[in-house]
């Protein structure tokens, strides 16, 4: 569902449906591209290769045992964290629902289920233009995303972007 309009010659807005894909894209962007949590992770893998390591020359293992228990240690990380991810949006579940979203020279509007948040572009950090969504990423650590499919086309897309990003850097 999309809705894109111009009030006055100042607002773009935006009705739409986030999806889990919509979140799991993000949550990459935010790890890999971003580096947010890559040190967690670095540091993780190295505390879980350790226990492996300890409980390898416990048990007296040859290459391929260690090699089993390692695939089973890597395996078991990516297993919990997915757990967690799926826990966060299923705990979180007004996250996945109707948003709507508003830009003007005033700032950013989002508008979902019993809740309007009100962002001044002050409060924006960064306006992002990645794959398939324009990610808003407050001073706060959230972020607001709106995916492009929602739009009815990528000229919209575009358009809404364009002015996002003069308000934006209009502040700054």
């Amino acid at each position: 569902m999309c809705f894109v309009g111009r009030r006055g010659g100042e607002t773009l807005d935006i009705t739409y449906d986030l999806t889990r894909e919509d979140y799991i894209e993000y949550y990459s962007y935010v790890n890999h591209k971003k580096g947010k949590l890559a040190i967690f992770n670095i540091v993780f893998m190295l505390i879980v290769l350790f226990w492996v390591l300890i409980f390898v020359n416990h048990n007296g293992f040859d290459i391929v045992g260690s090699f089993f228990v390692i695939l089973i240690a890597i395996a078991l990380y990516f297993l919990t964290a997915r757990i967690g991810f799926t826990l966060a949006l299923t705990n979180n579940g007004s996250m996945i629902r109707e948003h709507f979203v508003s830009i003007g020279q005033q700032g950013l509007t989002e508008k979902i289920r019993h809740r309007t948040t009100i962002i001044e572009w002050g409060g924006v950090k960064d306006v992002i233009d990645y794959k398939h969504s324009i990610y808003f990423l407050l001073d706060n650590g959230d972020a607001s995303i709106v995916p492009k499919r929602a739009f009815s086309n990528p000229e919209a897309a575009l358009k809404f972007l364009r002015l996002a990003t003069t308000y934006w850097t209009g502040v700054e």
